[in-house]
């Protein structure tokens, strides 16, 4: 039953495109550290990064950088000059204790991470109908900052939304970098509205959010560094009709695949009304089931133990064959080939 719990743990969340853990590793590579050894503790490669259809588990991701964290005893993993302390971020947390509003929360921000760096903070501004938050970073290499841009922007705005008690919908996201074959997740963490290539990087939310009051404690804080993993990498409240589907069809693997109609039934609405909340979440019925059986089979495939044949099965493919049709879709390989790169 444990280890039925810890599979189904580790398929709860959508896996996030290993191009992400390159954007992880940019300083690390240009300060020559050791990736290869953090990648090779996590059943990964070098070569693996470079694949873009391929994806890694919210829990493997979590564990590259906290082994990443403890290697350069950098809570920034080496992007500025001098290392911020690993424990800085829960000080951090602690310190917004008594901060009343956002632009407060945004202020203690700037005020405590200047005890370490000048080389990033925040800036809020307010217009007639939008707060606009803004992260200025002064890159001290020359390597892709995307990493560390969007997670300024996510501590920020996720933190606020946490203590306001309220999913903070944002209405648009500008990044200086350029798209590429793994920003679906951004879409995934930050919403549809993201434009790239732009002069600054900003994320625009509501003028009422400036008005909001806050309550912050002590006792609000402990969770979040409890849940801090899903704090940034994970969209709970923002998606919850296609987490409920994710979390039926999870409950069934064993048996059978549920059909659209069997899961609206179980979620007590018609098979319309789901398709309409599915579609408003920018999500389909199809699209998440399909999502279930590509990081299972990625799992399942790290055993080798497991043949291709009965993943295959474990899934529920009429033949293998429509099997390696699907994962080449998912990933751009095949699964000898995805193995194969496992080492």
């Amino acid at each position: 039953m444990a280890e039925v719990d810890t599979l189904r743990d580790k398929l709860l969340y959508p896996t996030i495109p290993v191009g992400f853990l390159d954007d992880v590793f940019q300083a690390a590579y240009a300060r020559d550290l050791d990736v290869e050894a953090i990648l090779a503790a996590n059943g990964l490669s070098l070569a693996v990064l470079k694949e873009p259809g391929l994806r890694v588990s919210v829990d493997k991701y979590a564990e590259v950088l906290r082994q990443l964290g403890n290697q350069t005893q950098d809570a920034f993993l080496g992007f500025f000059s001098k290392p911020v302390p690993l424990k800085a971020y829960n000080v951090f947390c602690y310190s917004l204790v008594g901060c009343r509003t956002l632009e407060e929360l945004i202020q203690q921000a700037n005020d405590f991470y200047a005890l370490f760096t000048d080389e990033f903070y925040w800036q809020y501004r307010q217009e007639k109908s939008e707060i606009i938050i803004q992260v200025h970073i002064t890159p001290v290499l020359d390597v892709d900052y995307r990493f560390i841009v969007h997670s300024l922007q996510l501590m920020c705005i996720r933190l606020f939304a946490w203590i306001l008690g309220e999913t903070v919908e944002l209405n648009s996201v500008d990044f200086t970098f350029s798209k590429n074959a793994t920003d679906e997740n951004l879409t995934y963490l930050l919403g549809d509205h993201i434009n790239y290539d732009c002069d600054e990087n900003l994320i625009r939310i509501n003028s009422r959010f400036g008005k909001a009051r806050l309550s912050c404690t002590r006792d609000q804080i402990e969770p979040v560094l409890h849940n801090s993993r899903r704090l940034f990498l994970v969209t709970h409240n923002r998606h919850p009709v296609s987490q409920q589907v994710r979390r039926l069809l999870l409950a069934n693997k064993y048996e059978e695949w549920l059909g659209g109609d069997e899961v609206a039934e179980q979620l007590g609405i018609t098979p319309n009304l789901l398709w309409r909340k599915l579609k408003k979440e920018g999500n389909s019925f199809l699209d998440i089931r399909d999502d279930i059986k590509r990081d299972w089979a990625l799992v399942l495939l790290e055993d080798p133990a497991n043949t291709v044949e009965m993943v295959a099965d474990q899934l529920r493919y009429s033949d293998v064959s429509a099997f390696r049709k699907a994962f080449k879709k998912w990933t751009g390989l095949q699964p000898v080939q995805y193995r194969a790169l496992l080492g």
